[in-house]
């Protein structure tokens, strides 16, 4: 199964700035890639236009899943498939983590009935390491715990790709690493791309890093070849040094 974009254009009304400018996307299920760039890029736009997001604006180019053109899918078919973990968590009021992981479990199923998919729903808990907070409401946790919930409920349905927007702004380091392995070695193997500004952990965890500037993928490839310190500064416009650990594995310095 393949996700992809065909030179997409997008601006918020016609004639405005473009937010993507010839953005094209290949996403084969089972890949994890790192979406990386600077602020004004356009990756969150990407993420949202790749996950059947419409909400206004001007767009050219198509999105496709599967090679049927997204807009094709009927919202629940596209929850089955595609499982998004967004930038802004909307407010959760009192629901408790574990009511919003079995919410997006229904999200994807049609003819649910509220009870059902224990299983899946004690998985995903166990995955993210939330049992233990599984009737607290969300409203009372962190921001880094709301995240973990967040990919929870992503997961939980089980989709063929899972779109991530910075999943580990609000996690201190071991917890970012955590998430990581997990969605690496998640069952099944979903085609993960995830927004992120730490190049690190792209460095260390992706298969591919697509690196954006102006709207567009200004570089694709495995991590050390699209992550060069040429690249860095022409796109972030700051120096950086790389290191190489015995161990195996490059690290990336920003210096001025």
């Amino acid at each position: 199964m393949m996700l992809e974009a065909d030179q997409l254009v997008f601006a918020y009304r016609r004639g405005a700035a473009r937010v993507l400018d010839g953005f094209c996307w290949k996403q084969p299920a089972g890949t994890f890639t790192f979406l990386v760039g600077p602020n004004g890029s356009g990756k969150t736009t990407a993420l949202k236009l790749l996950a059947g997001w419409r909400g206004g604006g001007w767009m050219t180019g198509e999105v496709r899943l599967n090679g049927r053109d997204i807009r094709h899918y009927s919202h629940r078919e596209r929850a089955a498939l595609i499982g998004v973990v967004p930038q802004m968590l909307p407010p959760v009021l009192d629901f408790t983590v574990r009511d919003m992981v079995e919410l997006g479990l229904e999200a994807g199923r049609s003819g649910w009935r509220r009870g059902s998919g224990r299983s899946e729903i004690e998985s995903a808990l166990n995955l993210l390491e939330l049992s233990d907070l599984a009737f607290r409401p969300c409203n009372r946790l962190s921001g880094g715990e709301r995240q973990r919930v967040a990919v929870a409920a992503a997961l939980v349905r089980r989709p063929r790709f899972l779109l991530l927007d910075e999943p580990t702004s609000a996690l201190d380091p071991e917890h970012a690493l955590r998430l990581v392995r997990v969605l690496r070695g998640v069952s099944g193997t979903p085609g993960c791309l995830m927004v992120t500004h730490d190049l690190n952990l792209a460095l260390r965890y992706a298969d591919t890093v697509a690196l954006m500037a102006g709207g567009r993928v200004a570089a694709f490839g495995p991590p050390a070849q699209v992550l060069t310190a040429e690249r860095v500064r022409e796109v972030y416009h700051c120096g950086a040094e790389f290191a190489e650990f015995p161990s195996g594995g490059n690290a990336v310095r920003f210096i001025e």
